[in-house]
């Protein structure tokens, strides 16, 4: 098989073909390498010497929406949501959705818009 990669549009097609390979190997080598879910029955995890709850208690959720309102509750929520998605097998799966959505904006840009100069 002989490749050529004179043609802009096959260059392209190459590095996109690229990226979704090397993301889904390193998703997978991630999801292999990632320990489980720790089981913390408690609810409260130690980090540094410290003592965190691992799930929002009643009152602390309650205390939150005294002082924040519902925005307050909604941004914590969202904030620990975008943080679960960076540890863990989860972060495998984060990495194999961004190489499959980079690829396929590249794709999709590569074979459908067209950048030349119409200057002519």
């Amino acid at each position: 098989m002989k490749w050529d990669l004179s043609n802009k549009q096959a260059r392209w097609n190459l590095i996109c073909a690229l990226i979704l390979v090397l993301g889904l190997g390193s998703a997978l080598v991630v999801y292999i390498a990632a320990p489980d879910a720790p089981d913390n029955l408690s609810g409260y995890e130690v980090i540094g010497g410290r003592v965190y709850p691992t799930v929002p208690s009643k009152m602390y959720t309650r205390n939150l929406e005294l002082y924040g309102g519902q925005w307050a509750v909604l941004a914590d929520d969202l904030t620990r949501w975008y943080n679960s998605l960076w540890e863990g097998k989860s972060l495998s799966v984060t990495i194999a959705c961004l190489a499959v959505i980079i690829a396929g904006v590249i794709f999709f840009f590569n074979n459908h818009v067209s950048f030349e100069d119409e200057t002519s």
